[in-house]
């Protein structure tokens, strides 16, 4: 985290987002993804499903892919994000 700068961790968007040259991927909120999914897209996940507007408040288990989520109705559910296998370098 050190290694990043200011504006990558506080003002970037998702959707412009790349691949870390280390392969890892990496996890984020504050991009609210309204229709209460997780957004992944193979190398990030986003994770901010909107539960500061009625949406959905989401724990991610980052080793596993396993997800947990609760909304302010009392519903929760579960599942876990798919396999995705790194994209080659070209």
């Amino acid at each position: 985290m050190s290694d990043q700068p200011d504006w990558l961790l506080y003002w970037e968007f998702f959707e412009r987002l790349q691949p870390n040259k280390s392969g890892k991927r990496f996890v984020c909120g504050h991009a609210p993804q309204r229709s209460g999914e997780i957004k992944d897209v193979g190398f990030a996940v986003c994770i901010d499903t909107g539960p500061a507007v009625g949406g959905w408040l989401t724990c991610l288990d980052a080793s596993s892919g396993e997800y947990w989520q609760a909304n302010e109705k009392g519903s929760t559910r579960d599942g876990a994000l798919q396999e995705r296998r790194p994209t080659p370098k070209a």
